[in-house]
């Protein structure tokens, strides 16, 4: 099961749970550069190992995303895509239906990888 503590920078909050990475607040240059970085990297090398077939990210409380954290969640999915077929994951983005942005900037994340990234509003 993916379990990770909480990492905090600012407003910012990322953690992962019985399988669901739950983020908040606001994912900035220094946010990525501080804590998404390596918790997607811890993230992936545990899911991996657990063979874990898949994993809910709920972006319901992100606030603001710069181009720096999209980037970073699309390094993620072009991660697992280069995973072998048998340890494959799928990765399930929960945004809120109310923020526009939100269904935009994770919808692009399902091109990279559609048959194993999902969007939910």
């Amino acid at each position: 099961m993916l379990t990770i503590p909480a990492v905090k920078h600012g407003d910012f909050v990322i953690k992962a749970f019985k399988n669901i990475v739950e983020i908040s607040g606001n994912i900035d240059t220094l946010t990525v550069e501080h804590c998404l970085k390596a918790f997607f990297e811890q993230a992936n090398t545990m899911i991996l190992l657990q063979n874990i077939k898949a994993v809910r990210v709920d972006v319901k409380k992100v606030a603001f995303i710069n181009s720096k954290g999209i980037k970073e969640f699309a390094t993620w999915v072009l991660k697992q895509k280069e995973t072998p077929t048998d340890k494959k994951y799928t990765i399930t983005f929960q945004c809120n239906p109310d923020v526009e942005w939100q269904k935009l900037n994770f919808s692009v994340l399902k091109h990279l990888n559609p048959d194993y990234v999902q969007i939910e509003n």
